[in-house]
């Protein structure tokens, strides 16, 4: 009997080590969002480059997809703070999305999302 792994799975960012997250598979809708970006624009290396085990996002389109797909697929982002107005607070997966000096974060989401949510060597069994 094969079992599938869908629970959420904690990881250390291979960009940042001190940043630390969870994220779990992508649902169907996520991956198509993904899927028809790449047929659009062209594969990863197109639109992004592949850097530190990840995908540097260098389109702004990839981002808005990022921020949809992100709150279902990724939770409990640690080990990074925002300071804004004076004030130091915890990052949001949300506020990821929404700067620029995250995008190389950003990326390294998007291919650990995807390498999760194939089934073979990633897969782990319960």
């Amino acid at each position: 009997m094969m079992e599938f792994n869908l629970e959420w799975r904690h990881r250390t960012s291979s960009v940042w080590p001190d940043v630390g997250y969870e994220i779990r598979p992508l649902k169907v809708w996520a991956f198509q969002e993904l899927l028809a970006y790449w047929e659009e624009n062209g594969s990863p290396a197109g639109e992004a480059s592949q850097g530190h085990g990840g995908i540097a996002v260098k389109n702004t389109r990839l981002m808005e997809i990022a921020k949809r797909v992100f709150p279902d697929h990724v939770r409990n982002l640690e080990g990074i703070s925002l300071r804004e107005n004076g004030k130091s607070e915890p990052a949001t997966v949300e506020r990821l999305c929404e700067e620029t000096l995250f995008m190389p974060l950003a990326g390294e989401l998007i291919s650990s999302l995807i390498a999760i949510s194939e089934t073979g060597e990633e897969e782990e069994k319960n």
